[in-house]
């Protein structure tokens, strides 16, 4: 069976909401949102973090790119909406508190004494979704018995996890600008879906269990999680959840997933942004071939790519190391990445730490801790990648979200993040070897393992991702949709060599320029037959497509990487260098750069 998709993208109104009150913005949304566009919504920078000028980039570049004509801050702290004002100089920013001042602002039209729908606070998604179907303005009550019913139908669902309610406000806007019904479920604990995806991840070493035996149970699990009545009347679902890859368990519908947390309104603008009329398609894709598999997909992409006059940059078995990749990864200003490879979680250390945090209370803290090696030496050094999952706080397992609501946290996190690794307060006081550190999602590279710690990519592009390796949804899904991917394709568990390249050949080839959602839906029928397992999932808006555009390449990468040289020689010339990251890091990175800028030079100008 084939399945289209023909619905048109809407256009992106030009206003746009930063908010950190959830009910207040579901208000100003069912006051301002209006058919046939998409209102976007944000969540507000998290200024707590080492990192926050990076929340600020990020918020900063979705304004940039629409350009508004209203900026609308609802419910921030001082100290973020200073940052953003300040960002936003030439565009009226205006910060909100209470619904009479929106009230008062220009952009606010009112509308008939008689046009209010009403809902609880529990309800808030469906509530905001049933206001904006009916033009009315939204109201919000103490009653937990006054929930509106979504009585629209279509043939397109978008499931919105609750547990964040602003995640809610943004899948209703969603939702009603694309013309798709509404359904929230309940909240999966981080304990549950930890197991499950654990149960996925070692779906192949449980020897006494039949894959298709522990297959079939997770997916009747999630299944009855879901709650989804008359799937067959369906022909697209959209899942925002917090973990789960829900759409596994629904082979027979086309599905995507898009992370509640963090960050969804920056990724579902990215989708729309790139989806607008006028807007490029692929001009540049990156290929990475380990030569850890048998890797026929890449010279499909590359004879697919070719013949549309796309500009290939490949990192190819010898020349595919952890210090080229992750600088191609972060730095090329790529539209495509196609990665081949082997990946999986790596081994590490357990480290058992005793400190006395700075409320003066005895913590003992517990992580899991897995390194990736550079291999390029610098200065006597190597740059070493750490990645580190908190395993316990005081004896109280991080993934239990029971017992988690009755420990104090306090300062203990940020007070271990943010230590000298030198300092002697923070007794290491034991340590062990551990096979596997559960999220670590190391890719196979030709001189080691590559953990991709990201913040941004392709040069603060909006990429596309196919990671074409075993079980590399895991936890990189999430990675690389916060650094900014539109859209990224990876697996939930192992997959062989030939299904590998049989699903990319179908994406470069017959399902190309379809909406991604369906292509790799047919793409997975094609291997594995409409009711078996379907091991791809897809994270992204359904309407995303691998399209290209014929363009004067060279010239556009090398405007781009030369704006990065300039950006990175800024930064140099600071007397803090932003985050944590070194001034080795960065001449590491401008030696990239400007190594890869010349090589353009030399092909394409050499005799201009």
């Amino acid at each position: 069976m084939s399945r289209n998709n023909s619905s048109k993208i809407p256009n992106l109104h030009r206003v746009v909401v930063i908010s950190d009150d959830a009910e207040l913005s579901a208000q100003v949304c069912a006051s301002i949102n209006k058919k046939g566009g998409y209102l976007t919504v944000l969540d507000g920078p998290r200024m707590h973090r080492q990192d926050f000028n990076n929340e600020i980039v990020r918020r900063n570049n979705v304004v940039v790119k629409l350009r508004p004509d209203y900026v609308i801050l609802i419910g921030l702290s001082d100290s973020a909406n200073n940052e953003l004002v300040n960002s936003f100089k030439s565009i009226p920013t205006y910060k909100v508190s209470r619904i009479d001042e929106f009230k008062k602002l220009p952009i606010y039209k009112p509308k008939p004494a008689d046009k209010v729908a009403f809902c609880s606070r529990n309800d808030l998604g469906i509530g905001l979704f049933h206001a904006l179907k009916t033009g009315q303005e939204l109201q919000i009550v103490n009653e937990t018995n006054v929930r509106p019913i979504s009585k629209y139908s279509s043939d397109h669902l978008v499931v919105c996890e609750d547990g964040e309610h602003l995640s809610q406000v943004i899948a209703a806007n969603y939702a009603f600008s694309i013309g798709a019904s509404l359904h929230i479920i309940s909240e999966c604990s981080e304990k549950k879906s930890t197991e499950i995806l654990e149960r996925l991840y070692g779906i192949y070493e449980n020897l006494d269990v039949s894959v298709t035996e522990e297959l079939s149970e997770l997916r009747e699990i999630v299944r009855r999680m879901a709650a989804i009545e008359c799937i067959e009347k369906y022909r697209l679902i959209t899942f925002i959840t917090k973990e789960l890859p829900y759409g596994f368990s629904f082979p027979e519908v086309p599905a995507t997933h898009i992370f509640t947390y963090p960050d969804l309104g920056v990724a579902i603008f990215n989708a729309f942004f790139e989806e607008q009329k006028g807007r490029e398609g692929i001009r540049v894709a990156a290929l990475v071939d380990s030569g850890e598999v048998n890797a026929s997909e890449i010279d499909s992409a590359i004879s697919a790519l070719k013949s549309r006059a796309v500009f290939i940059k490949g990192a190819c078995s010898s020349g595919a190391t952890v210090d080229y990749v992750s600088n191609l990864v972060e730095l090329y200003p790529y539209d495509l990445l196609l990665i081949s490879s082997h990946c999986g979680d790596d081994t590490g250390w357990r480290f058992t730490y005793d400190f006395i945090d700075s409320e003066k209370i005895a913590r003992s803290l517990v992580v899991d801790i897995a390194v990736s090696i550079s291999g390029v030496l610098i200065d006597g050094k190597y740059e070493v990648l750490e990645y580190m999952r908190f395993v316990s706080l005081d004896g109280v397992d991080w993934n239990d979200d029971e017992k988690k609501r009755k420990l104090y946290v306090g300062k203990a996190i940020t007070d271990f993040t943010d230590r000298e690794k030198s300092d002697p307060e923070f007794q290491l006081v034991k340590r062990e070897n551990i096979g596997r550190v559960y999220g670590s999602s190391a890719l196979k590279m030709y001189d080691g393992n590559y953990l991709s710690a990201l913040h941004s990519i392709a040069n603060n592009k909006s990429p596309i991702v196919i990671n074409n390796a075993c079980c590399s949804w895991h936890n990189l899904a999430k990675r690389f949709t916060f650094a900014g991917t539109r859209s990224y394709i990876g697996t939930l568990i192992d997959v062989t060599d030939f299904e590998a390249q049989e699903v990319v050949n179908q994406l470069f080839k017959k399902q190309f320029g379809k909406p991604l959602a369906i292509a790799l839906w047919n793409a997975q029928n094609s291997v594995y037959g409409e009711k078996s397992r379907h091991p791809y999932v897809l994270v992204g808006p359904h309407f995303q497509r691998l399209r290209t555009t014929r363009d004067h390449t060279p010239e556009y990468i090398l405007e781009k990487l030369k704006a990065a040289s300039l950006n990175i020689k800024k930064t140099l010339n600071q007397a803090n260098t932003s985050g944590k990251m070194s001034k080795e890091s960065l001449f590491r990175r401008l030696q990239f750069i400007e190594t890869e800028a010349q090589g353009i030079v030399e092909k394409y100008f050499k005799n201009s």
